[in-house]
């Protein structure tokens, strides 16, 4: 990632999680003044050592992206 992206992991409450804690991951792009600057995902993980550990998807989440790979190799 862009050295000014900054990812959150966020509680139920939207509030951060303390590092190693699983939340929802909430990418901000401090760079970005003219759209949106930030987007909560349904991906669930964690900070961990200056980086994130993503863990999957929030229950109920519609599958996108590598999501969508990994449930075709789970049911072959």
């Amino acid at each position: 990632a862009p050295p000014w992206l900054r990812t959150r992991a966020l509680d139920e409450r939207e509030r951060d999680c303390p590092p190693g804690t699983v939340g929802a991951l909430a990418h901000v792009d401090l760079a970005n003044r003219s759209s949106c600057l930030a987007v909560l995902t349904e991906d669930l993980g964690a900070l961990v050592d200056g980086g994130i550990v993503l863990l999957g998807r929030e229950s109920g989440a519609q599958l996108r992206g590598c999501s969508l790979d990994a449930e075709d190799l789970r049911r072959s």
